[in-house]
């Protein structure tokens, strides 16, 4: 589906694409249904390696973060090893910036 989305060239793809990271946090930090949030976790990591732009790594990071404080066990562990997959797999994209933020606010 990542594919149907706009190209970085369209005018609406940056309001496109923080609108799906949303989505998948509210999803992730859904009370409802476990497997649910789980699932928008790994979208998440999706996302990242489909799109490994800076603005979308600094976001997807900042969601996988934020889901990692979830008062769910499953949530968190599945977010905090997430998290580390996306670095370690994505993390020689990283800008000196982005390895200072993410070493120091996650």
């Amino acid at each position: 589906f990542l594919d149907q989305l706009p190209t970085s060239t369209d005018p609406s793809y940056a309001t496109t694409r923080a609108a799906l990271l949303d989505c998948c946090a509210s999803f992730g930090r859904s009370q409802h249904d476990v497997n649910t949030s789980l699932t928008a976790t790994g979208m998440l990591w999706t996302i990242a390696d489909q799109d490994p732009t800076p603005s979308s790594l600094d976001d997807v990071l900042s969601k996988l973060a934020f889901l990692a404080l979830d008062s769910r066990a499953e949530v968190r562990n599945c977010s905090v090893n997430t998290l580390f997959s996306c670095v370690v797999g994505l993390g020689h994209r990283f800008t000196s910036e982005q390895w200072r933020i993410c070493l120091s606010q996650t």
